[in-house]
């Protein structure tokens, strides 16, 4: 009778430490994905947040450029936050790295995801794309 009564207890606990263990990251880069090539003279990013957030902090750093530049987000809704990035100002040609921070409204900024993309510049064929920098 008491092993009837602690197996379900058991099972509760075990399920409950998996859901906690398996937890959903706070924050994701929906766009530019890591690893795309993005071409043009502005980029979108947009990040996912889970949760409440007062507000979220952008930081790129270029290849090219070891200067961080820092870009607040503005809500979207429903958990969706973005920013347009000008390349030339914001990202330079070449490997960017993106990371972002969120913070809550009880703490310091927790660190989210991080995204690495390069911009390239469209050559006069409309066929081929070219890299320009480092790697």
């Amino acid at each position: 009778m008491i092993r009837l009564l602690l197996l379900p207890t058991a099972l509760l606990a075990l399920f409950c430490g998996l859901a906690a263990g398996a937890s959903p990251q706070p924050m994701e880069i929906v766009s530019p994905r890591a690893g795309a090539v993005v071409t043009g003279s502005e980029v979108t990013v947009r990040l996912r947040v889970r949760g409440r957030a007062r507000a979220v902090v952008l930081e790129a750093r270029s290849d090219r450029d070891p200067e961080l530049e820092r870009v607040r987000l503005r809500p979207a809704g429903a958990g969706l936050w973005t920013a347009r990035m000008r390349v030339g100002r914001d990202l330079e040609s070449g490997r960017n790295t993106l990371v972002a921070r969120v913070v809550r409204a009880a703490g310091a900024p927790q660190q989210g995801d991080i995204a690495r993309f390069t911009v390239a510049h469209r050559r006069g064929d409309l066929g081929s794309v070219r890299v320009v920098g480092p790697g």
